[in-house]
């Protein structure tokens, strides 16, 4: 599966402001379960962690965003932005723990066809 992750979370996963949703991401990363989509201005964002420096990659298609950001979320989850698949967004902004909901995003197959 592929995922984006944002600036806004990536000490949650990658810093030493790690929760407990976000070292699950990182586990999914680490497991190889998981490929990050990263690019640009963001790329040179996210280069400053240390720990992040080692998971770059580049991709495409990713159906996944690990992001707090709630104007993202909706572009993200927009039909005519993201559609095949469907934009998923994994989030921390209202619960730090690693839910329910997040166990079923990491372990969706439906976002690994990419």
């Amino acid at each position: 599966m592929c995922a984006i992750i944002d600036a806004n979370v990536v000490a949650e996963a990658f810093g030493n402001a790690r929760t407990a949703a976000g070292q699950a991401f990182r586990d999914s990363v680490d497991q190889g379960k998981l490929r990050l989509v990263v690019g640009g201005e963001l790329l040179d964002e996210l280069d400053r962690y240390a720990n992040f420096r080692r998971w770059l990659a580049q991709v495409s298609g990713a159906p996944l965003l690990f992001s707090n950001d709630v104007p993202l979320h909706r572009d993200f989850k927009n039909r005519d932005l993201v559609d095949v698949p469907r934009g998923k967004v994994y989030s921390t902004r209202e619960d730090t723990s690693f839910t329910q909901r997040h166990r079923r995003l990491l372990n969706d197959p439906a976002l690994c066809n990419v």
